[in-house]
C-alpha cells in the first residue's frame, strides 16, 4: 500500500486517509499515528476518517494522552457533534484505556447512540470491574430502542458470571435464543458455557 501512496502523483487528504485506514486496520497503529502528522506536515487537514483511524490507532496503542490531543481537535473541528461514528469511537478509546468517567461523559453528549457507542462503553465497565454499571447500560440501551449485538451480549454475559447473576444471565439467553444468535455466532454460545 505505502508503495502505491509514494508513486501517487498528489496526496490528498483521501489518499492519507486510506493508507492510515490500511495501516490502523492491520495494527500498524504507529504507522497510522505517522501518516496523521504527514497529512499536518503537508498543510493538509485530516478529513473524519483520518480522525477515525488514529483515534483506532490511539486506542490500540493505549495511547490515551495523544488521544485525548485528538478528540480536542474533534471538537475545535465540530466532527464529534457530526459523526456518530467517530464519537463513538472516541468513546471506545477512552473506555478501553480504562477512563470511564470521560467516555461516559462523551458517551452523554453523543447525538446518536447506537450499539457501536453503547457496547464500547458496557465493554469498557466489564472490562474494568465496573459489571454492575455494565448490565445496567444494557437495560438503558434497550430501553433506548438500541438493539444489543453479539459483543454486547459477550460482554454482559461475562458481568453476569463475574458478579453472579444467574437470573439475568438467564434472561440474556433468552434474548440471544429468540433472536437467532446462539445459531450465528460462536462467540455468544462460548459465552454463555462460561
Amino acid at each position: 500500500v505505502r508503495l502505491v501512496f509514494n508513486r501517487l502523483p498528489a496526496q490528498d487528504e483521501t489518499s492519507w486517509a486510506s493508507l492510515m485506514s490500511s495501516y490502523a486496520e492491520n495494527g500498524l497503529y504507529i504507522e497510522a499515528i505517522e501518516c496523521f502528522d504527514g497529512i499536518k506536515k503537508q498543510g493538509l487537514f485530516p478529513n473524519e476518517v483520518s480522525f477515525v483511524c488514529v483515534l483506532k490507532a490511539c486506542c490500540g496503542l493505549k495511547a490515551i494522552e495523544r488521544g485525548r490531543e485528538i478528540h480536542g481537535e474533534t471538537i475545535k473541528n465540530g466532527f464529534s457533534d457530526k459523526n456518530p461514528f467517530l464519537g463513538s469511537i472516541v468513546v471506545d478509546m477512552y473506555a478501553k484505556c480504562g477512563y470511564l468517567i470521560l467516555a461516559k461523559e462523551v458517551f452523554d453528549k453523543l447525538c446518536t447512540r447506537d450499539v457501536i457507542s453503547w457496547t464500547s462503553l458496557i465493554m469498557g465497565c466489564v472490562e474494568y470491574g465496573l459489571v454492575a454499571d455494565a448490565l445496567k447500560c444494557l437495560e438503558k440501551m434497550q430501553e433506548d430502542n438500541v438493539c444489543p449485538n453479539s459483543f454486547t451480549y459477550v460482554s454482559c454475559l461475562k458481568a453476569c458470571g463475574i458478579i453472579r447473576a444467574t437470573c439475568k444471565g438467564q434472561e440474556i439467553h433468552s434474548e440471544i435464543i429468540r433472536e437467532g444468535l446462539l445459531n450465528k455466532d460462536v462467540m455468544v454460545g462460548g459465552a454463555l458455557v462460561d
